[in-house]
């Protein structure tokens, strides 16, 4: 027979076992929701991701297509300018 002594010591033992797998226990169910959290919050940046590409390509036909309307008349400005100077040149040159 085992005296009194070891009986406690075994049954010490035996809640520190217990303990320790219900610490591993509770340390896998915070890992499985912290997993299961990381996941969405991927799944949420990698949504973000893609709104970003694609306002970023929206921002850039914008502003190819605004460059393009506004080149143009500017450029008929700049040349209409340039013809109405070349005639005030020419009339000066035929009053002199």
């Amino acid at each position: 027979m085992r005296s009194e002594q070891e009986t406690t010591v075994l049954i010490e033992d035996r809640t520190n076992v217990y303990n320790y797998g219900q610490e591993l226990n509770q340390g896998r169910n915070d890992l499985f929701f912290l997993k299961v959290q990381l996941n969405e919050k991927n799944a949420e940046l990698e949504r973000l991701r893609q709104m970003a590409e694609k306002a970023n390509e929206e921002k850039s036909r914008f502003l190819a297509m605004m460059s393009h309307e506004v080149r143009n008349p500017l450029n008929v400005i700049l040349g209409f300018t340039e013809l109405l100077s070349k005639e005030q040149v020419s009339k000066k040159k035929k009053v002199m």
